[in-house]
């Protein structure tokens, strides 16, 4: 069996940038569950995205895995897919995306040449910290909160963010899918900063991420009250960025990505 299948770098516009995701569209009941996380785990990124086909041009099932896990949400594989579709021609660039997961239907459109994601806010609720968070940390946090899938953690300042280093066994360990550090921007150009950390499912640090958006998006929107467009700047090693703007209870985020390797699969 041949499987076509892309790797595309997510909230970035070129080679060694942004987040990059393995994204293969498949044939319902093509291939079996643990085929797919045995696919996953081969790549080695911190996402492979599988889509499948609907019954119509623009409708697709979407699930995505970690080297070791599926997951429910996963905001840079799911910018990635919807490149992937529009960049081969599976649809055309005029039309919209609709993609149906475990966190329900996200949509995506193109404008302009930049993709335009739509994801369920994930608004964190002010929480203690727990002795674990803080030792892993090293650092006094100016604000934590948590949601249903993270802990949000607000520091002093960007240079705190960019030096940070931290325990990964204590964060593995953590109630939590990960952590999420955050700070204002240095730069008066960018609006925030942000590490993600997410060693209980397999990624160490993630390079740019897309479900942390949409806790960041309506977190710093309440404190930068003038601000109804947020640019943040991911702090990894390979770096990515995104624009957010807040619709109802939705998220809006609008980045790029970049077609860096293709090829099949022989299985």
């Amino acid at each position: 069996m041949s499987i076509p299948y892309a790797m595309i770098n997510a909230y970035g516009d070129g080679p060694f940038t942004g987040n990059p995701a393995a994204v293969l569209v498949i044939e319902q009941d093509q291939l079996r569950d643990p085929q797919l996380q045995q696919i996953a785990a081969e790549m080695n990124v911190s996402e492979t995205a599988f889509i499948y086909r609907g019954a119509t041009n623009n409708q697709f099932q979407l699930r995505w895995f970690t080297p070791q896990v599926e997951v429910n949400l996963c905001g840079h594989a799911t910018l990635a897919s919807a490149h992937y579709l529009y960049h081969f021609g599976i649809v055309p660039t005029d039309i919209t995306i609709h993609f149906h997961t475990l966190s329900g239907e996200l949509v995506v459109s193109l404008h302009d040449g930049v993709l335009r994601m739509r994801l369920p806010q994930e608004s964190p609720v002010a929480c203690s910290a727990p002795s674990d968070l803080i030792t892993a940390l090293g650092v006094i946090p100016r604000a934590v909160s948590k949601n249903r899938m993270d802990y949000i953690v607000e520091l002093a300042d960007e240079q705190d963010v960019r030096q940070l280093q931290v325990e990964f066994s204590l964060i593995a360990g953590l109630d939590a899918r990960g952590v999420v550090v955050t700070s204002r921007a240095d730069d008066p150009s960018i609006d925030i900063v942000c590490r993600t950390f997410y060693p209980r499912i397999g990624i160490d640090e993630d390079p740019v991420t897309g479900s942390a958006f949409c806790a960041l998006a309506p977190y710093w929107m309440k404190r930068l009250r003038n601000n109804t467009i947020l640019k943040v700047v991911q702090l990894s090693i390979r770096g990515g960025s995104a624009t957010l703007m807040l619709e109802d209870e939705i998220v809006i985020q609008e980045g790029s990505c970049f077609v860096w390797a293709e090829g099949s699969l022989h299985i």
